[in-house]
């Protein structure tokens, strides 16, 4: 697998077009068979970044879905009461007037919300034949739809999606190649040390970008410190209190499948549609046992022994490629929407060289290679799920 540098001639600045020295050189590069793969899928930022720093917006998607009562154990006392009905403050920020509700097999439409005291009023119980029941506390609701007379129309509450604006930083990245006088006369009668220099040098630098994108963590920096950039699963974990992170413990579960299953489901629920499951070679073997027993061998295939061939995962009619990357924790699994996961350069700080460097004296040679770049996720919320204390 060669190194993808990203797309560099998208800007209109003619300082961002690429050295082809160094997109030959790339392409040369061997890496591991699992080394580098997240990075080199990442697509290119689409808006151009020429500072320090950069914004990621994200919009904000009401959800449809809560629980009842308010967490006191009281939940819904009977099937009678249409008055005072208690709700927790996180429901009663997603309920309006005439939202069709139905909570386990009764629904109700409500009539009125007060959000002082979390509570709802419903027009009757048990509406359109449905049976009205108490119902425990933490009982999990679901909006069907919506509906309401003339004379409510200027009772329903308007709402608004919120942007949620997420602060990254570039990070800049740099590898020194030294040569002395003497060098540079041998190489002359060996072999042209400098490419070979310039492509190991691409290689260290390549192989920190692709640590650096999935496990980076975002700081500013000070004047003596340096800055840094959020990797995937900063960005993914934790939402820098303006995004809210779609997480899945997995605590406790060692099945495989039931794993992918239960984040999978909670990812659609909430409105996302992934595309890619992001793991660990290690973790990866874990499922190849789930191909196994549906292995058919054609008379050609019969001579390949093996039976951890499996690159896909299918469930519920949707199949999502398995993408290993040896810097992908054990521990971790992420399910994402690979077009919301970006890559980029700084606008003028590419990647860059054999950039000359001052020397130490004039048979001492020294370059640099060298750029500031960055990880964007989008979608923080909707498209992606962390899973987290995976022991599978």
């Amino acid at each position: 697998m060669a190194m993808d540098v990203g797309i560099h001639t998208h800007y209109d600045d003619p300082n961002t077009i690429i050295n082809p020295t160094i997109l030959g050189m790339a392409a040369e590069i061997n890496l591991g068979a699992w080394e580098g793969v997240l990075w080199n899928m990442l697509s290119p930022q689409a808006e151009a970044v020429d500072n320090f720093k950069y914004e990621i917006y994200d919009r904000s998607r009401t959800g449809l879905t809560g629980t009842v009562g308010n967490g006191s154990g009281t939940g819904w006392l009977d099937g009678s009461d249409t008055t005072d009905l208690a709700m927790n403050a996180a429901a009663i920020g997603i309920l309006s007037v005439g939202d069709v509700v139905e909570v386990e097999n009764e629904q109700v439409i409500v009539s009125s919300v007060d959000r002082s005291a979390n509570t709802i009023d419903v027009f009757a119980r048990g509406h359109a034949g449905t049976t009205g029941a108490s119902h425990a506390d933490t009982t999990a609701f679901t909006i069907i739809g919506k509906a309401i007379n003339d004379t409510d129309l200027k009772n329903v509450d308007p709402f608004a999606e919120r942007s949620g604006i997420y602060t990254n930083y570039t990070q800049t990245i740099v590898e020194i190649i030294e040569q002395t006088f003497t060098d540079t006369i041998q190489a002359r009668k060996a072999f042209e040390q400098k490419p070979q220099l310039i492509r190991e040098a691409m290689d260290r630098m390549f192989r920190r970008l692709a640590l650096t994108a999935i496990k980076g963590k975002k700081s500013l920096g000070t004047a003596s410190v340096p800055q840094t950039t959020a990797g995937i699963l900063q960005q993914l974990a934790d939402g820098g209190g303006v995004r809210t992170p779609l997480r899945y413990n997995a605590s406790g579960l060692t099945s495989p499948e039931t794993v992918l299953k239960n984040a999978l489901i909670s990812i659609w629920n909430n409105g996302g549609n992934p595309t890619h499951i992001a793991l660990s070679p290690t973790n990866k073997r874990k499922f190849d046992p789930l191909m196994e027993q549906f292995i058919r061998t054609t008379r050609s295939e019969a001579s390949v022994i093996g039976t951890d061939n499996g690159t896909a995962y299918q469930f519920q009619g949707k199949l999502l490629p398995f993408v290993q990357d040896q810097a992908m924790p054990d521990d971790r699994i992420e399910i994402v929407t690979m077009s919301k996961l970006h890559k980029g350069w700084r606008v003028g700080d590419i990647m860059r060289g054999p950039v000359e460097e001052p020397k130490n004296s004039s048979r001492e040679l020294r370059y640099s290679m060298q750029g500031s770049f960055f990880i964007s996720v989008e979608g923080v919320g909707v498209d992606h799920i962390d899973l987290y204390n995976v022991a599978i």
